[in-house]
């Protein structure tokens, strides 16, 4: 099956990604690009990719038992 049978093989590339909040709910915005070149697809994919939070390491205090 050719998705492209028929056009002059012109591939077009859009994609529509939809914008949540920090706990992942949908915001109901969405973010859109559409282009004929593939790289600026992948530099927007890459620049709206979640990035993951660092968690920050707890001073745990040794358990200085006396057993």
């Amino acid at each position: 099956m050719d998705l492209f049978k028929g056009s002059d093989s012109n591939k077009n590339f859009e994609i529509t990604i939809i914008v949540r909040d920090k706990d992942g709910k949908p915001t109901g915005r969405k973010k859109t690009i559409s282009s004929d070149n593939s790289s600026d697809v992948y530099n927007f994919v890459e620049s709206n990719r979640p990035r993951k939070k660092r968690r920050r390491k707890k001073n745990q205090k040794k358990n200085e038992g006396n057993s």
